[in-house]
């Protein structure tokens, strides 16, 4: 159910959410970032300033999930998993009562 509400949706951080770094002297935010983000880093960074940072960590919704190893692609099977679960609960629940 989280994959599928937040598979492809963009994320917009809050000030409060924001990690809010200083980048090198003589370097922007965007040069700075950028080793990081060429290597697969997650997130977006909201202005490319030269001093006062602010770092997203999530672009979208997708980054969010796959840290804890779900998958958009596999929703259906998880939804046969749930059901399978509340099924097997009922029958035990009518046998035991």
């Amino acid at each position: 159910m989280v994959t599928t509400e937040l598979h492809q949706r963009q994320v917009v951080c809050t000030i409060a959410e924001r990690n809010t770094f200083s980048a090198p002297s003589g370097m922007d935010c965007g040069t700075y970032m950028q080793p990081f983000f060429d290597m697969g880093g997650p997130g977006y960074i909201t202005d490319n300033a030269t001093s006062a940072c602010e770092y997203c960590a999530f672009k979208v919704g997708d980054q969010f999930y796959q840290n804890f190893g779900m998958d958009y692609g596999t929703q259906w099977r998880d939804l046969g998993i749930f059901a399978a679960f509340i099924a097997s609960n009922l029958i035990l629940l009518f046998i035991g009562s």
